[in-house]
């Protein structure tokens, strides 16, 4: 119910779900493993990407170096952390 989602995570979770987050990073893993990579992808992994790429979907920057600058000019926030 949408009572119960008070912050922006608990509104990705609704979307996704924890079943989802664990079945992609397993799957993740495993073609990992096809390639002869090895990743321990883990869910929390997988939360924090599929965050940031619905976050660059929503803020729009010049080029994929700019949203992990550290500059005061082109930090924005969450992802230059």
């Amino acid at each position: 119910a949408e009572e119960n989602l008070k912050t922006p995570l608990d509104s990705f979770m609704q979307l996704f779900g924890m079943d989802m987050i664990k079945r992609i990073a397993r799957e993740t893993n495993i073609n990992a493993e096809k390639d002869g990579l090895k990743l321990n992808s883990d869910s929390e992994e997988i939360k924090a990407f599929i965050g940031a790429n619905i976050y660059m979907g929503l803020v729009v920057m010049g080029s994929i170096e700019e949203y992990f600058s550290k500059s005061d000019i082109l930090k924005h926030g969450y992802l230059s952390k």
